[in-house]
C-alpha cells in the first residue's frame, strides 16, 4: 500500500513514535498438544493450560514529515479506578479512611521561577450537631463546628436534606430546604463531594464517594486556583470493575516544551495510612518542542534509541501492568514499553459513520465472555496509553528492529518485532 497504516510507538516518557505500517503479522502460539493413547486406536489425549507465546511483525515505511510537529507541554494523570498494584478499585472503604491522611503534590511549572508546589488535602465529610433551634425555611444554620464542612453543598439536619451556599467560622449561609423546626444539639451531616475552594486545597469527601466525584472536585480547584501553570480536565476511563466513567484526572503545564528547570516526579502522594493503596499515578512527561524532520532524522532517533533504551533510575519494572518508578530521579527516560495499532471498527460506530477507530490490544489476565474481544473494545484509537489500562494498546518492548535503505530512495524501511509483554524487568 503507498501510504501506511499509521501505528505509534510509546516511551516511557509518554512521547510517541508515529510510523507507517505497511504489512503486519499477529503471531500466537499456544503451548498446547496431544499424545496417542495405546490400545485405544490411537485416540489422542491433550492438556492446555492457557500458555502461549506472542509475537507482532511489521514492516513499513520511514518518511519525511509532511508537516512541522507543534509543541506540547507535559502532562500527568491520575486514575482514580484502580490502585496503584492493580489488585483492587481503588475507592474501598479501607482506602478512603486513609485518603484523609494523604496529601498531593504537584508541581507548579513556569520557565522563570525554580521551586512553589501545589499541595491538595483531602478532609472526610463534616458530621456535628447544630447549636439552636433551626427554623423552618431558615436561610441560616449555626453548627457546633463547620471546620470540616465545604464552602457549599448538601446534606442533612436530623435526617431531612438540606442545601447550603456559603459558609462563616461555625455557621452555614444560603441555606435553603430545612423543612420543619429542627431542635437544638441534632445530628447535621455534609454529603456532598467537593472542591472547598475556600480552604487553600482541601477536598472533602464523603465514605460513598466515587472515582468521577473525586476527579471533578480537583478539576475544579485546580482550575480556580493554579490556571496560570496547570489545567485539569475529566477523561473517560474503565475502572477496576471494568464500569466506565469520568475516573482519570489530566493534569496539563499551560508552559509548552520538553525543557524545565522544574523536577517533573510529580503528581506524588505523601502521607501516612496502613490501609492507603495510591491511584495509578503518571508523572509529567511529554512535553515536546515543535519541528520538523526528515526520514533521516526519525531513523536515526530510532536507531539510537533502539540500540541504548533507558528507563526511569536504576530499576523500573513492570508489575502487574503498571510502572513503578523512581520519583526521585528528574530525568525523562525513553524505553518503548507499548505499542498502539488502529483499526477500522463498525461495531462501534455511531453518529451514521461507517467506522470509528480501535486500537487491538491483548487481554491478558481475568477477562471474562465478550471483554476479550471487539464487543469490549470502547476507547478510541486516539486515547493515551496507559500501562494501568490494556485497552489503550499493546504493552511490551522492541525485540529486533531492521532498517534497510536503498540508494536514490527518499524513505527507509523497516521491519520490527514487537513482544508482548505485561511484566517486564528494565534496567
Amino acid at each position: 500500500m503507498a501510504a501506511g497504516i499509521p501505528i505509534r510507538l510509546v516511551q516511557e516518557n509518554h512521547n510517541t513514535i508515529e510510523l507507517d505500517a505497511t504489512s503486519m503479522t499477529l503471531s500466537t502460539s499456544r503451548k498446547v498438544g496431544g499424545m496417542a493413547i495405546p490400545f485405544t486406536g490411537s485416540k489422542r489425549i491433550g492438556m492446555d493450560l492457557n500458555i502461549n507465546s506472542a509475537m507482532i511483525n511489521i514492516q513499513g515505511i520511514i518518511a519525511d514529515d509532511r508537516e512541522g510537529t507543534k509543541s506540547t507541554a507535559h502532562s500527568a494523570t491520575i486514575n482514580f479506578g484502580k490502585t496503584h498494584s492493580q489488585e483492587t478499585q481503588w475507592n474501598t472503604t479501607s482506602n478512603l479512611s486513609g485518603l484523609s491522611g494523604q496529601t498531593l503534590k504537584i508541581q507548579k511549572f513556569d520557565t522563570g521561577i525554580s521551586s512553589g508546589v501545589i499541595q491538595i488535602t483531602f478532609t472526610p465529610a463534616g458530621t456535628t450537631t447544630s447549636n439552636g433551634v433551626t427554623s423552618s425555611g431558615a436561610s441560616t444554620m449555626n453548627l457546633t463546628s463547620a471546620a470540616d464542612f465545604s464552602a457549599s453543598g448538601s446534606g442533612t439536619i436530623d435526617g431531612d436534606g438540606f442545601t447550603w451556599t456559603g459558609k462563616s467560622t461555625n455557621q452555614l449561609t444560603g441555606v435553603s430546604g430545612v423543612s420543619g423546626t429542627k431542635a437544638d444539639d441534632v445530628t447535621v451531616i455534609q454529603t456532598s463531594t467537593t472542591a472547598d475552594i475556600l480552604s487553600a486545597g482541601r477536598i472533602v469527601y464523603t465514605s460513598t464517594l466515587i472515582p468521577s466525584q473525586l476527579v471533578a472536585a480537583l478539576v475544579t480547584y485546580i482550575n480556580t486556583n493554579h490556571a496560570s501553570f496547570i489545567t485539569a480536565s475529566a477523561v473517560s476511563g474503565v475502572d477496576y470493575n471494568d464500569v466506565t466513567s469520568n475516573c482519570i484526572l489530566n493534569i496539563v503545564m499551560t508552559t509548552l516544551g520538553k525543557n524545565t528547570t522544574m523536577a517533573r516526579t510529580t503528581p506524588l502522594w505523601k502521607g501516612s495510612g496502613d490501609f492507603w493503596n495510591e491511584p495509578i499515578t503518571q508523572t509529567f512527561a511529554g512535553g515536546s518542542d515543535g519541528g520538523k524532520k526528515s526520514a533521516g532524522d526519525k531513523t536515526m532517533d530510532l536507531y539510537g534509541i533502539i540500540n541504548n533504551s533507558k528507563s526511569r533510575g536504576h530499576t523500573t519494572t513492570i508489575i502487574n501492568k503498571h510502572i513503578l518508578q523512581n520519583s526521585r530521579t528528574k530525568e525523562l527516560k525513553d524505553y518503548i514499553i507499548g505499542l498502539q495499532i488502529p483499526y477500522n471498527s463498525t461495531l462501534k460506530a455511531t453518529g451514521g459513520d461507517e467506522y470509528v477507530a480501535r486500537n487491538f490490544f491483548m487481554p491478558t489476565g481475568n477477562y471474562d465472555g465478550l471483554d476479550k474481544t471487539s464487543e469490549g473494545n470502547n476507547l478510541p484509537a486516539s486515547v493515551t496509553f496507559d500501562t494501568g489500562e490494556e485497552r489503550t494498546g499493546i504493552q511490551g518492548s522492541v525485540q529486533k528492529f531492521d532498517i534497510t535503505y536503498d540508494a536514490g530512495e527518499s524513505v527507509y524501511k523497516f521491519n520490527m518485532i514487537f513482544a508482548p509483554i505485561d511484566n517486564l524487568i528494565l534496567s
